[in-house]
């Protein structure tokens, strides 16, 4: 199996894996990979935030016409650069999920894309790394 984003290129060949990265290169036994996981917490913050940008953004936009129409005008000419931010955000979530893989004797191996072609790569690694559990 080869896998390639970016930067990095996984590899497994019988019973060697190997990780090649922009600052590292890993070899490794099969055995020697303990687990691995995907984690998604990233999403949900950035989703979050998101959400917050835009509620206060609308806040900001009310409460100003209350106060001052030079005011709300003024914050009127940056509507579109709120709207570009929460765009940007949202977009951000997308590509906010990491896949971390343990190799014994090294850090985690955290690698971070969209969510499909990460749980892709999880789901792949986990079938052909013989990893039968996940880790919480």
């Amino acid at each position: 199996m080869n896998y390639n984003m970016g930067f990095t290129k996984i590899s497994i060949h019988e019973t060697i894996f190997i990780v090649k990265t922009f600052f590292q290169n890993i070899s490794a036994k099969i055995d020697d990979v303990s687990a691995i996981e995907i984690d998604t917490r990233g999403n949900y913050l950035m989703i979050l935030i998101g959400i917050l940008w835009y509620i206060s953004s609308n806040i900001l936009l009310t409460v100003s016409k209350e106060i001052s129409y030079s005011l709300y005008y003024a914050i009127l000419d940056l509507r579109a650069y709120h709207m570009i931010m929460t765009v940007l955000i949202f977009v951000a979530a997308l590509f906010s999920t990491q896949v971390k893989i343990y190799v014994t004797g090294y850090k985690p191996i955290i690698l971070i894309g969209n969510y499909i072609s990460m749980k892709k790569l999880y789901e792949s690694l986990k079938k052909d790394l013989n990893l039968s559990e996940d880790v919480y």
